[in-house]
C-alpha cells in the first residue's frame, strides 16, 4: 500500500514512517503540507495519514486538497487535542478515522483494518522523507 504520511514532529514522522515501512508499505513522509501536496502531483496514495496540527494549513484543510486530486484515498487524521467542533468537521467532511496522541500502534492498525486496507504492501517497501534525505531501501 502507499501510504502519504505528513507530521510537522520530525520524531513522530520517523516513528510512524519507520513502523508502517516495516509492515511492508511505502510510506513518503512530509513535514509539511505543501510537500504533500505537491507528492499528490506526482504519485497515487491509498492512504493519507496526518497530524490535525501542521504549518501553513490544518489536517483538515490538508485532507481535502488531497481529497481533490485524489478522490477515492482513504483518511486517518490524529491530534492530541480534539474539541467536539473539530470532531464532528471531520466526520462532515469525510475523514474516515480519527486517532488521538500518543498513537498507539495497534490502534493504527486496526483503523488501517477497518477502512478494508490491507496490512501489508504490494511492492517493495519504501520509507523516505521529503526534504531530510532520509530514505531507506528493503
Amino acid at each position: 500500500m502507499n501510504i502519504l504520511l505528513v507530521d510537522d514532529d520530525w520524531l513522530s514522522l520517523l516513528s510512524l514512517g519507520r513502523f508502517l515501512h516495516s509492515e511492508g508499505h511505502r510510506v513518503d513522509a512530509h513535514q509539511g503540507p505543501a510537500s504533500a501536496l505537491a507528492a499528490c502531483e506526482k504519485g497515487t496514495y491509498d492512504l493519507l495519514v496526518s497530524d490535525f496540527r501542521l504549518p501553513e494549513m490544518d489536517g483538515l484543510l490538508l485532507i481535502k486538497a488531497v481529497k481533490g486530486k485524489q478522490p477515492q484515498i482513504k483518511t486517518i487524521l490524529y491530534s492530541g487535542q480534539f474539541s467536539p467542533a473539530t470532531l464532528q468537521k471531520a466526520h462532515a467532511q469525510g475523514v474516515d478515522k480519527v486517532l488521538g496522541k500518543p498513537i498507539y500502534i495497534q490502534d493504527l492498525l486496526a483503523a488501517i483494518q477497518s477502512l478494508a486496507l490491507p496490512l501489508s504492501g504490494a511492492g517493495p517497501a519504501i520509507f523516505t522523507i521529503s526534504g531530510q534525505g532520509y530514505e531507506v531501501n528493503p
